[in-house]
């Protein structure tokens, strides 16, 4: 058998202690000290491949927010707290930024990965509990239609959801929405 590195000392120290674990180091370096422990780098590769592969399946595709579907459902969902909001037909919360013009918005380019647009391809639908007639989209200026209720322009949150109401940025609020088409501005208990 062959010793790893220069002060064969800690291997025999080990091979006292678990020999069967010793028997195992057929190379030198990094992949010898990994059989020691009784995993082959050709395991650690695969999991670092397929953990970059889900990172990158996680941050999505970038652009605009998220790729538009066929047609939105806007559901809605109860949140402790802040009771009934919208959300998507997936339970993703929705929010509204405070400071977008009515019918519009201001969230683009960085904004957009944090905030991601509720687009669609079709008209959006409503499921119990929300106002069809609160439904209308807009077009972005990446010609993607998002979604607006009661002219509030929808979107969802890549974060922690209940992290997301009360944070400020571009010059206004982000909130979730209520069922009437109003932004929730306080939690039932009174405030952020």
């Amino acid at each position: 058998m062959r010793t790893v590195g220069r002060n064969p000392a800690p291997w025999k120290k080990l091979r006292a202690h678990a020999p069967e674990l010793t028997n195992r180091v057929v190379a030198s370096g990094t992949s010898a000290r990994f059989a020691v422990l009784g995993v082959s780098s050709r395991l650690i590769l695969a999991c670092l491949l397929v953990t970059g592969a889900l990172a990158l399946a996680a941050c999505g595709g970038g652009g605009e927010g998220d790729t538009p579907v066929a047609s939105a459902t806007v559901s809605t969902k109860k949140v402790p707290g802040y009771g009934t909001v919208l959300a998507t037909k997936d339970g993703k919360l929705l929010f509204t930024l405070t400071s977008d013009p009515k019918g519009g918005s201001k969230c683009t380019d960085a904004c957009v990965e944090q905030w991601p647009p509720l687009s669609e391809k079709g008209e959006p639908t409503a499921a119990k509990g929300v106002k069809t007639d609160m439904l209308g989209t807009f077009d972005r200026s990446d010609g993607t239609k998002q979604v607006l209720y009661n002219d509030l322009a929808l979107y969802t949150y890549t974060g922690e959801a209940l992290a997301g109401p009360g944070t400020k940025t571009l010059g206004g609020t982000w909130y979730f929405v209520s069922p009437d088409g109003k932004p929730v501005k306080s939690t039932q208990a009174g405030g952020y």
